[in-house]
C-alpha cells in the first residue's frame, strides 16, 4: 500500500518548479471539487427534473420548483462534503500535532 506524503524539499533546487508542480495542482483540486458538485447538483438534477417530474405533471408550477429543490439538494450534498473534508483536515492535524 502506497502512502501519500506531501513533503517537499525545499531547501535546493529552483523553488518555483516546486511551487508549480506541487502547489497549484493541489489548490485546483481543492476549487474544482466544490465547483463540479454545484455544477452536478444545480444542472443535471434540473434536467433529470425536467426529464422526470415535469414529464409526469406538466405545470408551470414543477418547473419553478426544480429551481429551490435544485439548491436544497446541491446544498445539503456541499454541506455533506465540506464536513467529510472538515474531518479529514482535523485529522491530519491531530496526527501532526
Amino acid at each position: 500500500m502506497m502512502n501519500k506524503t506531501y513533503e517537499m524539499d525545499m531547501c535546493t533546487g529552483p523553488v518555483f518548479k516546486k511551487i508549480i508542480r506541487f502547489a497549484i495542482p493541489l489548490m485546483i483540486s481543492g476549487m474544482l471539487q466544490p465547483a463540479l458538485i454545484t455544477l452536478l447538483g444545480t444542472c443535471l438534477f434540473r434536467i433529470v427534473w425536467i426529464y422526470t417530474v415535469f414529464r409526469m405533471n406538466r405545470s408551470l408550477f414543477t418547473l419553478y420548483i426544480s429551481y429551490p429543490v435544485s439548491w436544497a439538494v446541491t446544498s445539503v450534498i456541499l454541506i455533506l462534503f465540506f464536513m467529510t473534508v472538515r474531518k479529514k483536515i482535523f485529522q491530519i492535524e491531530k496526527n501532526v500535532l
